[in-house]
């Protein structure tokens, strides 16, 4: 008979994403939490009988209806590519049981809609910022003061990246996490890149059209339910990799600085401004993750905290789900394709 407090888990998907992170944060959890692996499935079935040898997994499925049939785990981590995630739930959610999945949501926002419609198991959206300790900090934070910020701002710069679609795939944690922070995002507008340089001819000054760049930067306007507006930033190809956060409030302001392997910052702090009775703001509070372990300061491991809390305790809320991360995804699509994105509607117009 199979003890009820152990944490029976099947696994979907065996990429890279799998291996560098999901399977060595449940491998490290085994210390402290009861937890099983069950089995893996992934369409190159090669690389599921790899990572089951590398992470004794006793049991690699023929098939994902196999997964799906088996009476053994009471939970599933999903870890696939956004184009497979929609099929792939749709026939898990035949069976329904908590399940911890990779972001984004879907391909496209209307599936993401769709399985935010659908879905009614407990479950983790793998938003890792949402359960990062130095950010979880910041919006402590923020809901103590008194009014929200007037003003945020995320600057979200890679140094070489060549996807048309990072604002999407990459830039989609930034907006989430604002949404964590501010509440819902009412209203995204693009800004526009400059498209012409006046250059000097013959003592007079002439147009002249710029080629466009491999993969565009993205700038927008965004309103949030909250009343706070800001602005978002996603550059591909900048002079150094960083992803920061900026608030303004009345009398505080916050600078959140991240640090993560592929960004060029040396640590990861948050600095804090307040007034004191007075126009000047006094000196800063400063304060750095509390761990140097990349998987806990980066969130991954509080992911998977509240993931194994709420297989066990199905009442438990998430703090990120399908419900709540489903428009992270319209406000990307819209950015990205340079449309305005409208809450009131739930969708973006032209």
């Amino acid at each position: 008979m199979q003890d009820e407090s152990t944490i029976r888990v099947a696994l979907v998907g065996a990429g890279k994403w799998m291996e560098s992170h999901h399977l060595p944060v449940l491998s490290r959890l085994r210390e402290q939490w009861p937890i099983e692996f069950i089995g893996i499935w992934n369409r190159t079935q090669e690389k599921a009988i790899r990572l089951a040898a590398l992470f004794g997994i006793p049991h690699v499925y023929d098939r994902l209806e196999d997964l799906l049939e088996d009476p053994a785990p009471n939970c599933r981590v999903v870890v696939v590519d956004k184009g497979a995630l929609f099929p792939i739930l749709q026939v898990l959610n035949k069976n329904p049981l908590p399940f911890l999945c990779e972001k984004p949501p879907g391909e496209t926002s209307a599936q993401a809609k769709t399985l935010a419609s659908q879905i009614r198991v407990p479950h983790v959206l793998a938003f890792n910022r949402r359960y990062a300790p130095l950010y979880n900090h910041l919006r402590n934070f923020l809901h103590a003061q008194d009014r929200s910020p007037y003003w945020a701002e995320c600057s979200f710069y890679r140094r070489a990246r060549k996807d048309p679609h990072m604002v999407v795939e990459s830039g989609i944690h930034g907006i989430n996490f604002l949404e964590y922070l501010l509440g819902p995002i009412r209203k995204a507008t693009p800004l526009p890149l400059r498209e012409k340089n006046m250059i000097p001819a013959a003592g007079a000054l002439e147009d002249r059209v710029e080629p466009r760049m491999a993969v565009e930067p993205r700038m927008a306007l965004v309103e949030f339910a909250s009343g706070t507006r800001g602005l978002v930033k996603f550059f591909p190809s900048t002079g150094k990799a960083l992803e920061w956060y900026e608030f303004q409030g009345e009398d505080y302001s916050a600078y959140l600085r991240m640090r993560q392997s592929f960004l060029d910052e040396e640590k990861e702090t948050l600095s804090i401004f307040q007034k004191r009775g007075g126009e000047a703001f006094s000196p800063p509070v400063e304060m750095e993750s509390p761990s140097e372990d990349p998987l806990l300061q980066q969130g991954f491991v509080g992911e998977y905290e509240e993931f194994l809390q709420i297989v066990q305790d199905p009442g438990k809320p998430s703090r990120s789900t399908f419900q709540n991360g489903w428009s992270s995804l319209a406000v990307a699509e819209a950015i990205e394709q340079g449309r305005i994105y409208g809450r009131e509607t739930g969708n973006s117009y032209p």
